[in-house]
């Protein structure tokens, strides 16, 4: 694991980004992260004073990864886990706690390829469930968002971010195809300083006999100026419909997570943005700028 510390670190983590080799590439991955922005005064979290740290583990290859990290900004942790009894499936947990003069974002992704052997058109559903705590003064000041996606194809690009790797990894490869895609969003869903609540999607899709496919996650939490976002046992995926006897996991992980200096620059900005979860829906991920 790794953790910097300092105004440098934006430009230092940039310069980062594809240091991870992948050891088992687009077929099984699990990474997760946490970032802390302690704002220089107030009113200005860019400038003199400001101090932004990172830790995070993982990437493709990975079967789990975990990342913590507390300071002057909060605490956060987040975990991703490829695992299950009949069949394993990506399992995701954040919380971020943010101080006063503030911002932990903490994320988690994961990734499993499948094959099917069994009947053509044989027809699964998938169940994205999450439960979790946003408190905020200001809806603006957390989130709290899963998603998840089916991506028919051999292998493809592994990123935690959602917009990144339905927008880019999955649109822009000509070689897989998006079979369904769900998300949760707490803020949408007014969910907000409830307690603890539960929501849930589902996802549908078709395989014929001999298909390989992906199923892919990624929750992230938010909390700025005292807000918080717990989900630490949250995000979980379970097939409802389908016989799972027909999929055969593939992908070998290695045996140790490795450090990870790539996520540090988009931790940052996720610290002071609101991801939306869904593509189909006119708030979709796309809505950002």
């Amino acid at each position: 694991m790794t953790r910097t510390t300092g105004p440098g670190l934006i430009l230092g983590a940039a310069l980062a980004v594809g240091s991870v080799v992948p050891a088992s590439a687009g077929t099984i991955a699990a990474q997760a992260g946490v970032g802390g922005l302690t704002c220089g005064t107030p009113t200005n979290c860019f400038g003199i004073g400001s101090t932004f740290d990172f830790d995070g583990e993982g990437g493709e290859g990975f079967s789990r990864a975990s990342a913590a990290l507390s300071g002057t900004a909060g605490n956060g942790r987040s975990r991703a886990q490829i695992r299950g009894n009949a069949i394993v499936l990506p399992n995701l947990g954040v919380e971020a706690f943010s101080d006063a003069n503030g911002f932990i974002t903490s994320d988690a992704g994961a990734m499993q390829k499948y094959v099917h052997r069994g009947p053509d058109a044989s027809l699964f559903e998938l169940q994205l469930s999450m439960d979790g705590t946003v408190i905020a003064a200001q809806d603006d000041l957390a989130a709290l968002t899963a998603n998840a996606a089916v991506v028919l194809g051999p292998e493809v690009d592994f990123y935690v971010d959602a917009a990144t790797f339905l927008l880019e990894s999955v649109a822009l490869d000509p070689d897989v195809t998006l079979l369904d895609e769900a998300g949760i969003d707490f803020h949408q869903l007014g969910l907000f300083n409830l307690g603890r609540q539960t929501a849930s999607e589902s996802l549908s899709f078709t395989l014929n006999n001999g298909d390989e496919f992906l199923i892919w996650a990624g929750l992230l939490g938010r909390g700025g100026r005292g807000a918080s976002a717990d989900a630490f046992g949250s995000l979980t995926l379970e097939f409802t419909r389908g016989d799972v006897s027909t999929l055969t996991a593939v992908g070998q992980a290695v045996p140790a997570p490795a450090s990870l200096g790539l996520l540090g620059s988009a931790l940052l900005a996720l610290c002071l943005r609101r991801r939306r979860p869904r593509l189909d829906t006119p708030h979709d991920l796309r809505s950002d700028g």
